[in-house]
C-alpha cells in the first residue's frame, strides 16, 4: 500500500491530491481506482492547510509548488490576516463568491440537498459530509 502523507507543508493540498486522483487505476488489478494509507493525524486535518478551498480564493498561487516550498512551512495563515492584505477585488470575490455552510443531511435526501445547493448558489467545489440518522 501507498502511504500518503496528504498535509506535509510542501505537499500539494488534499483536494488537489483527489482531482489528480480520479483518473488513477490500480496497478494490481488495472481495473479504475486506487488504495492508500493517509495516517489519522493526516486524515483529520486534511482540509485544514487550505482551509476547506477558500485558500484558493484568498491566495490564489498558494497551492503552486514554489509558494509550497518556501512559505508552506509557515503553516496556515490566518484568514482574518489574510483578508486585510486583499486587493479590493479579491476582498469583493471572497465575499460574494463563498458560502460556509455546515449542514447535517441525511444519505435519503443527498440528491435533493446538492440539487437544491446548484440551484440557490452554483458554488463548486461542495465539501459533502452525509450521515445517516438511525
Amino acid at each position: 500500500f501507498n502511504v500518503t502523507r496528504v498535509n506535509l507543508w510542501y505537499k500539494p493540498y488534499y483536494y488537489k491530491h483527489l482531482e489528480t486522483s480520479f483518473g488513477r487505476t490500480n496497478p494490481a488489478t488495472g481495473e479504475p481506482g486506487f488504495e492508500e494509507i493517509i495516517p489519522l493525524r493526516h486524515y483529520y486535518h486534511r482540509y485544514s492547510r487550505s482551509i476547506f478551498w477558500m485558500l484558493r480564493d484568498l491566495i490564489p498561487f498558494s497551492n503552486h509548488p514554489i509558494y509550497r516550498y518556501l512559505f508552506g512551512w509557515l503553516g496556515v495563515p490566518k484568514p482574518a490576516l489574510l483578508k486585510f492584505c486583499l486587493t479590493p477585488t479579491i476582498r469583493e470575490a471572497a465575499v460574494t463568491k463563498q458560502v460556509v455552510q455546515d449542514i447535517i443531511m441525511p444519505m435519503d435526501s443527498l440528491k435533493e440537498g446538492i440539487e437544491l445547493f446548484h440551484d440557490e448558489f452554483d458554488i463548486y467545489p461542495l465539501l459533502v459530509f452525509p450521515i445517516r440518522i438511525y
